[in-house]
């Protein structure tokens, strides 16, 4: 009898756990999400390129400065390669020395130019970004050759000054 007094007991604490509870527990049926497939959503259309002219003005403009820039700069640099060449080997604070660096910290100043121009296109391309228009071809390829110009004013400095006594 003992044995079927614990099996009953047994029954009962059992049958205590299908019991439903209100708790603030969630429910473990299929959710909506879980009822959706996986199949990707359809593309939206593409917006259409509306010609902006402000923005065409002002994109030519620092493609003028972008190339006035770039010559000012390749014309400079080849004053400063040989001032560099003069103070190669010289000890940091000499007169050869303190020449080349002066002409490299003119060198430092026409990049800067250049790093101006890229980032005021750079804030054109956001502005335009946060009213959710497209790219704007003309803008992304000026951006992307003044990305290309700095990054070669930017090796050039990098080179001179790494030929020089360090101060």
């Amino acid at each position: 009898m003992t044995r079927s007094l614990l099996a009953s007991l047994f029954l009962i604490l059992a049958c205590g756990g299908c019991a439903r509870d209100d708790g603030p527990y969630p429910s473990l049926a299929p959710r909506a999400i879980e009822k959706l497939g996986f199949d990707e959503p359809d593309a939206p259309a593409p917006v259409p390129l509306v010609a902006d002219p402000e923005l065409d003005v002002e994109v030519a403009a620092a493609g003028a400065r972008l190339d006035k820039a770039s010559g000012d700069f390749t014309r400079a640099l080849i004053g400063v390669e040989a001032a560099a060449r003069r103070a190669r080997g010289a000890a940091a604070g000499s007169e050869n020395w303190i020449a080349a660096q002066i002409a490299l910290a003119g060198l430092d100043g026409l990049r800067a130019e250049v790093s101006e121009v890229l980032s005021n296109l750079d804030d054109l391309a956001v502005a335009r970004a946060a009213t959710l228009a497209p790219d704007y071809p003309a803008l992304e390829a000026t951006r992307a050759r003044l990305r290309a110009e700095l990054e070669r004013q930017e090796s050039a400095i990098g080179r001179i000054g790494s030929g020089l006594a360090p101060a």
